[in-house]
């Protein structure tokens, strides 16, 4: 591991398998996303991990992708932990498959539907599956967490 410059006018190395990103604490410039969407395009891995309420100038990037990021949480307060469950069936969740965690504040996605489609019969719809859920103090399932691909 070793640390990434999205500001680098070469954009992020090719042999970086995997971007992550934690906590950013100010939205991204421009140059940034589109640094992130190039990387994006090439269909490599992107881990994103955002607090509540923090804006990470991303959301229309991640549109795109077929997630959204509501401003306003309405479903849990943004300064409530979190008792998740772990979904299984995806590679990313199968060593951690049925176990039951605790996040704080942590930012809630919201799959939406993406359009496109090609000859070959794929829609070019992103792939989404919700990999971790909790259930907030009113009762509502809250995702949090999301693994989004493209491609057949």
């Amino acid at each position: 591991m070793r640390p990434v410059f999205l500001t680098d006018p070469a954009g992020i190395p090719s042999d970086c398998d995997l971007l992550v990103v934690a906590g950013p604490r100010t939205p991204f410039h421009k140059s940034e996303v589109s640094a992130i969407a190039s990387y994006l395009k090439e269909h490599r891995s992107f881990l994103l991990l955002l607090d509540a309420g923090q804006k990470c100038g991303l959301e229309p990037l991640l549109m795109e992708w077929g997630i959204a990021l509501p401003e306003n949480q309405a479903d849990y307060p943004m300064d409530q932990d979190l008792s998740a469950r772990i979904i299984a069936g995806h590679p990313i969740t199968d060593g951690l498959a049925d176990m039951t965690m605790i996040f704080n504040s942590p930012r809630q996605v919201v799959p939406i539907e993406a359009a496109g489609t090609t000859a070959n019969g794929y829609d070019g719809k992103p792939k989404l599956e919700v990999l971790a859920a909790g259930i907030s103090a009113r009762a509502t399932i809250v995702p949090f967490a999301a693994a989004v691909e493209r491609g057949p």
